[in-house]
């Protein structure tokens, strides 16, 4: 029952003739021994193409504590259709009385989105996980409704 507590600062502009958008962001989230940190860079070429690198922490008291980097690479073929090309490493650390254990996962997804009406999208994707523990693939379907 403790209370949360949420602050996110973005900055985003537009460059060199509208050619460019970069961008760039922070969050903090807090709720009793629970932390959670997020750091994102973007940069938008023309409409085309964008890349995003997003760097998490996250923090569980004594008890855990997670660091991932993720980066996107997102091209739009057309108006209602993108493609995109995503990487991820995590590292967890579990802290234990006599012992501590560090994991690493790596994730790779290919796939696309598609807009099929105003603030309606449709994201298919297949993925790749590997761990120490296991290796898998697995195809997931995603659908956003923004408001």
């Amino acid at each position: 029952n403790d209370p949360s507590y949420l602050v996110r600062m973005e900055f985003r502009t537009r460059a060199f003739l509208d050619y460019l958008n970069p961008g760039a962001g922070v969050s903090f989230l807090k709720n009793n021994d629970f932390t959670l940190t997020n750091i994102i860079g973007s940069l938008g070429i023309a409409e085309r193409v964008s890349i995003l690198g997003e760097y998490a922490m996250s923090d569980k008291g004594d008890i855990r504590e997670t660091r991932n980097v993720t980066l996107d690479l997102t091209c739009r073929i057309a108006d209602p259709f993108l493609i995109f090309l995503r990487g991820e490493r995590g590292t967890t650390k579990s802290f234990f009385t006599d012992y501590d254990v560090e994991t690493h996962t790596n994730q790779g997804a290919v796939g696309t989105v598609l807009f099929l009406l105003p603030y309606i999208s449709i994201r298919p994707e297949y993925r790749i996980v590997d761990t120490e523990r296991y290796r898998s693939t697995r195809y997931a379907v995603q659908l956003h409704i923004f408001r």
